[in-house]
């Protein structure tokens, strides 16, 4: 071989840069100390202890899916037209629908692949998100 061996010489190890995970993590998430919480454009972060609680005018079941979700409602809601919004991990709409609810609305996503989605719904005064697994 007559050329030096470069392979694994240039090296930054994770453990020389402090203790806890995030001071030996930040060379490679934010290596310009910028704070940023976007990649490309693509929301990296979100700090949902800083969200405002409010009270839930659906829930739904099952989590985790196969892809059939029921969204059950709260009786302010009956008989209103709400908008239903699917996202997927990179907030692509994925599914969009404008029904009248009543009790319960059942969602059929059996088509998406399986993963990790949000559920978006709003009615004239609420917008409410939920996580939900496609398995």
């Amino acid at each position: 071989m007559t050329s030096p061996d470069y392979y694994g010489k240039f090296n930054y190890h994770w453990d020389k840069n402090g203790t806890t995970t995030t001071t030996q993590l930040k060379p490679w998430l934010d290596p310009n100390n910028t704070g940023a919480l976007f990649l490309s454009g693509i929301p990296v972060g979100f700090d949902e202890s800083a969200a405002p609680k409010i009270e839930n005018f659906f829930t739904l079941f099952p989590n985790p899916s196969n892809g059939q979700i029921v969204l059950r409602f709260n009786e302010l809601n009956f008989g209103k037209t709400i908008t239903v919004n699917v996202f997927n991990m990179l907030g692509q709409l994925v599914y969009h629908s404008n029904p009248t609810v009543y009790y319960q609305y059942d969602l059929n996503l059996a088509e998406l692949n399986r993963g990790v989605y949000f559920i978006e719904v709003n009615n004239e005064s609420q917008r409410q998100s939920q996580k939900i697994s496609i398995q």
